[in-house]
């Protein structure tokens, strides 16, 4: 599949979430946003914005981002999971309990989590 059109890249801007802990577990989306910044001036900031109940009380989480073939074509059914522990502790959740959203800084995952050896192509961070 060759991803050509902006509505064939909405399909790849939402990634699946898993989380669990004490509370049981959650399934939900998140989507990937990228931010300019003038004050880093090293290109954009990426984000990635799930509901916040998904993401609650959660021990562990991991969510699953496809890999594409370096020229933007995804290969379906090849993705880069990321399991991380202490999950809620990566996010900032909105501060009002009737506000679901929470929103996780992307760099140091993709640094640290994503890309420990040789370079991945990820569809939904380029």
């Amino acid at each position: 599949m060759k991803v050509e059109t902006p509505v064939e890249n909405l399909l790849f801007s939402t990634i699946r979430v898993q989380a669990s802990g004490s509370d049981g577990s959650s399934v939900g989306t998140g989507f990937v946003f990228a931010h300019e910044s003038e004050a880093i001036g090293e290109g954009p900031l990426h984000f990635m914005v799930p509901n916040k109940h998904v993401i609650r009380a959660a021990s562990q989480g991991k969510f699953v981002l496809i890999e594409h073939d370096g020229n933007g074509n995804p290969l379906l059914g090849h993705g880069i999971e990321s399991p991380i522990l202490q999950f809620e502790d990566h996010w900032y959740a909105h501060s009002d309990p009737a506000g679901d959203v929470a929103v996780m800084y992307l760099e140091h995952l993709m640094n640290h989590v994503l890309f420990p050896g040789e370079p991945r192509h990820v569809l939904a961070l380029t």
